[in-house]
């Protein structure tokens, strides 16, 4: 892959426009919609796109442990009202498995399945 590619490529994971893309990397071929179409089909191109904007993605997403990170700050009181630290108590334990359900077996439903087919 060329410089500019690489330049066409990165402009267009940012803004998703590819006839700005192609301007912005320095190509002057009219029309710049159709060339820029066969660069994004250029497959060293295609590729460099595919993987890049997966990891431009990425860091937009929050991970697990970031959001774990987070409602832990809340919880400690670091910001939030006491009703976000109740919540973020709550999320917290939901996640480490410290709330569980007792089912009466007196009260717990009985599932009759047919599997009689004659």
């Amino acid at each position: 892959m060329t410089e500019r590619q690489k330049k066409f490529a990165d402009a267009y994971i940012l803004d998703g426009d590819p006839v700005k893309a192609f301007t912005e990397a320095g190509y002057r071929e009219k029309p710049a919609a159709s060339a820029a179409r066969r660069l994004l089909d250029t497959p060293s191109v295609k590729a460099y796109i595919e993987e890049h904007a997966m990891c431009a993605r990425s860091r937009e997403v929050a991970d697990a442990s970031e959001i774990l990170r987070y409602l832990t700050t809340v919880l400690r009181g670091e910001h939030g009202s006491d009703r976000e630290r109740l919540r973020a108590a709550e999320l917290l334990g939901k996640r480490h498995g410290l709330f569980h359900e007792e089912t009466d077996e007196r009260t717990a439903a009985v599932i009759i399945v047919d599997d009689l087919h004659g």
